[in-house]
């Protein structure tokens, strides 16, 4: 999960102005809205880094290929609306750092 902010974090900053984020990002997550449960209440639009988040004329969306999977807008839902979903075709990370380095060295071939 991702808690920086586009006003102090460059990396976050430069894909904001890429017309698909979500293909810039390694993330296993991206978020989803439940348009019977969302209530309009704005707090995921203030909320998310990317401008991923549409209104729409009675619910909000997310938009394809915007949203990184950070999750800062579900966090902030009062109605649980949003969820992470996990991406199909995604590997999974590492799961601490002796997984990471066996990883790198089945990659390099040692």
């Amino acid at each position: 999960m991702c808690c920086c902010c586009t006003c102090c974090c460059a990396g976050l900053k430069t894909i904001k102005h890429i017309d698909r984020p979500a293909n810039w990002v390694l993330s296993n997550y991206e978020a989803v809205i439940d348009a019977d449960s969302c209530t309009s209440c704005k707090l995921c639009l203030e909320r998310c880094q990317m401008e991923a988040i549409a209104e729409g004329a009675d619910t909000y969306a997310v938009i394809d290929g915007r949203c990184i999977g950070c999750g800062l807008c579900v966090a902030d839902c009062p109605t649980s609306a949003i969820t992470l979903l996990e991406k199909e075709g995604v590997e999974a990370p590492p799961k601490d750092f002796d997984e990471t380095i066996d990883r790198i060295r089945v990659e390099r071939g040692v």
